[in-house]
């Protein structure tokens, strides 16, 4: 199960990037139409992708729901949410026509526009239900 811890403690050798990118990265020179851009919020170092054709690849930057609909929405654990906002801000404003994230999507630039906040209904709900009685 997912949920799970893994048993296998597996640890991995770092390794050291031929190419950084502080903020921005053309692609052109490695031969493709587009460009990285930083895109924290979910974790600090995230990163989006952007191809000329329209296409923004930005990876867990929002989620989709797998169960009911394809609406995306803010990431539960996101480390910083006012970034992570403001990362949607800087993808939204890079012109995309199409989003594609993991997991979930695609997704249009108006869908993106307006993610559900799980977050804040989770926060809602434990402040409706604070000090109520469950029948326990």
């Amino acid at each position: 199960m997912f949920l799970l811890p893994r048993a296998d403690k597996t640890v991995f050798q770092g390794v050291e990037p031929e190419i950084f990118a502080e903020d921005e990265l053309e692609l052109r020179p490695y031969g493709i139409a587009g460009k990285v851009i930083s895109a924290p919020g979910h974790t600090p170092g995230s990163r989006s992708i952007f191809i000329d054709r329209g296409e923004a690849i930005i990876g867990d930057l929002v989620m989709g729901s797998l169960m009911i609909d394809r609406t995306p929405a803010t990431a539960f654990r996101a480390g910083d949410e006012a970034r992570s906002r403001a990362s949607i801000a800087r993808v939204l404003g890079s012109g995309p026509t199409l989003i594609r994230s993991t997991p979930g999507g695609p997704f249009t630039p108006g869908q993106l526009a307006r993610p559900d906040d799980r977050r804040a209904d989770s926060r809602r709900l434990r402040e409706t239900t604070k000090g109520a009685n469950h029948g326990v």
